[in-house]
């Protein structure tokens, strides 16, 4: 059988398919240009549309109100995997996180709902 693959690209507060599924939403950079909380409900309101065993990818660059929203996140969602990434500042591997303005580091994070596991 052949598979198929559809990609929607929206606003985030415009985004409205509540009679869609997904088997996974994500958020780039997105969450953290909202308040706190705005964010938590936000990605509560897009997961009632993922498919069972569906998955809410979020990555946002590594700072305390990042953090913070992780925090929040983690209250509701379970966190199925995560990983922290930065571009190394220097053209040697580095093995730890650096301030950075020039290159960042950003942690990105698939959760599923804590009903879903």
């Amino acid at each position: 059988t052949k598979k198929t693959c559809t990609f929607v690209v929206s606003e985030l507060s415009e985004f409205n398919h509540e009679n869609s599924t997904f088997d996974a939403i994500v958020f780039n950079e997105v969450l953290y240009s909202l308040a706190c909380d705005e964010a938590c409900r936000e990605l509560h309101r897009y997961s009632l549309m993922l498919k069972p065993k569906g998955y809410l990818c979020v990555s946002m660059k590594n700072d305390p109100k990042s953090r913070l929203i992780f925090r929040l996140i983690e209250r509701e969602f379970d966190c199925v995997r995560s990983i922290v990434f930065q571009v190394s500042p220097s053209n040697s591997p580095g093995f730890r996180i650096e301030r950075s303005p020039q290159s960042p580091a950003y942690t990105i994070a698939a959760f599923t709902p804590r009903d879903a596991v």
